[in-house]
């Protein structure tokens, strides 16, 4: 399952009829509406990000100790992979290494970021 299936099915199991029901009346049934209020979406999206916050930093310690034994393949996954890191993440896998490796993958971080949007 998709992060973002994860989240919507916890955005579908706080749905309420009733809402949902007014919503799209309101709306003239134009666009279909969840029935999700808005103090639910935040409790949701705040428990998302930060399970993905921890999940994040476990890699990068994971990641960390890996570029002990085999820095090179550390590298090359964190590269192939930058677009999915978050900021935090990505120190602790380059923790270790040389200060010009890990400001060229910031680098490449950052520029991932932007092209996101």
């Amino acid at each position: 399952m998709t992060m973002i299936t994860s989240l919507q099915n916890q955005l579908d199991q706080r749905a309420d009829a009733k809402t949902k029901a007014w919503w799209e009346r309101y709306l003239k049934h134009v666009i279909p509406f969840r029935g999700v209020k808005m103090a639910d979406i935040r409790a949701v999206l705040h428990q998302w990000v930060r399970e993905e916050r921890f999940a994040q930093t476990g890699a990068g310690w994971v990641l960390r100790e890996l570029s002990l034994a085999d820095q090179a393949r550390v590298v090359a996954f964190v590269e192939e992979c930058i677009g999915q890191f978050i900021r935090e993440g990505l120190a602790y896998a380059t923790e270790k290494m040389a200060a010009e490796t890990q400001a060229r993958l910031n680098t490449l971080h950052k520029a991932s970021r932007q092209q996101a949007g």
